[in-house]
């Protein structure tokens, strides 16, 4: 397992990441069930009278969506199937200003799993109305019961494993007798940290996989076993398509060709909080021009409303606008693209 596990660090991204963690979840089995590593993983599942050919992922969250978490579940779905698995990806409708756009077009990956949309009343618009002290538990209750419901759904596709991210999902899949793993982003709180323990011993739960270490010991000191928990860091996937020269970015992107650009690629905010771009803009007040050209900040992901303040900052501490660009969310094909425009010496 610490082999597979270290193999998954070096390796090259979701797919590898997917692979090391089918290394992982052998290795696992293999010492519970003395099944040897080696033997493909249709024969892991002879024990249970079962072939490892069914995954469904099941996701609370509206797809396609403009942040992250979106892309990394669709890129899981691909390299699971990448693997010779029938994978089945669930998740609610919402309401969604991308409405028309399929996960293949809107991120680049390729058709290879099923997606369905579950019925669902969709909670979120109320945030706008209702006081966010008061919301957050409403949308709790509506996760929790949705769950309930998805989870009842999802049984029906007699999948060999059911994969989410999601701990309300992972409660009432493991509650349902489900083959379940759990995938831990961050370590949870409050209901859902008291559902989590509830499940914590629960031989349904046949693996955790963690982002983190840290992660790790959180989840261990809440009562989880320790040889339950794997540690998989997120990947990214280098099968790109060659990406043009930084001279040719820039102008694709028409960015200044003869100017030193320093660039941030991410959301600006995350869950209200700032994400470093306020230091970034204070250290433009300190970075002096290169060869007679004066640098610039180049900050793509937005949201843009929060560009205001960083205008407004940048005035009271001397930063001329002219150093500053912020871009709005780009599609993940030009992700490479505006990387490849800044500077990398």
């Amino acid at each position: 397992m610490l082999a597979a596990l270290r193999e998954s660090r070096a390796d090259e991204g979701h797919k590898e990441r997917v692979k090391s963690f089918v290394g992982l979840f052998r290795g696992h089995l293999a010492r519970v069930n003395s099944i040897t590593p080696k033997m493909p993983l249709v024969y892991l599942w002879q024990r249970w009278g079962v072939g490892m050919e069914r995954i469904v992922y099941l996701a609370n969250a509206r797809l396609p969506t403009e942040k992250a978490h979106g892309y990394q579940i669709c890129k899981m779905c691909e390299a699971f199937a990448d693997l010779g698995v029938e994978v089945k990806l669930l998740h609610p409708y919402r309401r969604n200003p991308l409405e028309g756009k399929s996960v293949f077009e809107y991120y680049g990956v390729r058709p290879v799993f099923e997606v369905q949309t579950l019925p669902n009343w969709d909670v979120v618009p109320l945030n706008r109305w209702v006081p966010e002290g008061w919301f957050a538990p409403v949308f709790f209750l509506h996760a929790f019961l949705w769950a309930r419901y998805a989870v009842g759904k999802a049984a029906r596709e007699k999948a060999d494993l059911y994969y989410t991210r999601e701990v309300p999902i992972a409660f009432w899949l493991v509650r349902q007798g489900l083959p379940t793993v759990y995938e831990a982003h961050v370590v949870p709180k409050r209901g859902q940290r008291w559902l989590l323990r509830l499940i914590s011993l629960h031989p349904a739960l046949r693996l955790v996989v963690a982002l983190a270490g840290t992660i790790k010991e959180e989840l261990v000191k809440m009562g989880f076993r320790r040889d339950r928990v794997v540690v998989i860091p997120h990947g990214i996937d280098l099968h790109f398509e060659k990406v043009p020269s930084r001279e040719r970015c820039r102008h694709r992107l028409n960015l200044p060709l003869g100017r030193p650009i320093i660039g941030y690629i991410g959301r600006f905010r995350a869950v209200g909080l700032e994400k470093g771009i306020p230091e970034l803009i204070n250290a433009m007040k300190y970075l002096p021009s290169m060869n007679g050209a004066e640098p610039l900040l180049l900050c793509v992901g937005g949201p843009m409303d929060a560009v205001p303040a960083y205008f407004d900052l940048a005035r009271r501490i001397g930063v001329p606008e002219h150093r500053l660009r912020f871009v709005d969310r780009v599609p993940n094909t030009e992700v490479p693209c505006w990387i490849r425009a800044c500077e990398r010496e």
